[in-house]
């Protein structure tokens, strides 16, 4: 299968769980590529233009995992932007997770990847998974061991 991660990640813990799933989804025998998703310009919380690593078409691949850190409760705005120009994904295999600096899931985590889902079904998408890396704890690596095996586990 070939797979897609468009990822936004502006410190790198987002960007390192993407690297584990390339790792896990390569070591299975997928073709796997990292776009990074970022802007120039805007503010903090506001999108400025998006930048996605000369990629305009998520066409060429069969699966698609997007990977967000939370701001504000919420799914980042740089990768909302992102996905918001996306053309459809029907027929593709979708998971989606984000990484948070809270400690609980219910502290923006869960809100923001259902918000990542509700996009890729605004695209006729059919989230297969999704996940939760809560930085904060200190079990992170048993989290992120976590979400990569069962988002990978939906490419097998």
């Amino acid at each position: 299968m070939n797979v897609a991660i468009p990822v936004h990640s502006r410190t790198g813990n987002t960007r390192s769980v993407a690297d584990r799933m390339q790792q896990t989804l390569e070591s299975a025998g997928h073709a796997v590529r990292i776009i990074d998703v970022r802007t120039t310009g805007g503010s903090g919380q506001e999108p400025g233009e998006t930048v996605f690593d000369g990629v305009t078409t998520l066409s060429g691949y069969d699966g698609i995992i997007f990977g967000s850190p939370v701001h504000a409760f919420s799914l980042a705005p740089d990768m909302e932007a992102f996905m918001k120009v996306l053309p459809p994904l029907e027929g593709k295999t979708v998971a989606c997770f984000v990484t948070q600096a809270f400690p609980f899931p219910w502290m923006g985590g869960t809100r923001a990847v259902r918000q990542m889902a509700k996009l890729c079904r605004a695209r006729g998408a059919t989230v297969s998974g999704t996940g939760v890396v809560n930085w904060g704890r200190t079990c992170r690596e048993k989290l992120i061991r976590r979400a990569v095996e069962k988002i990978t586990s939906v490419f097998r």
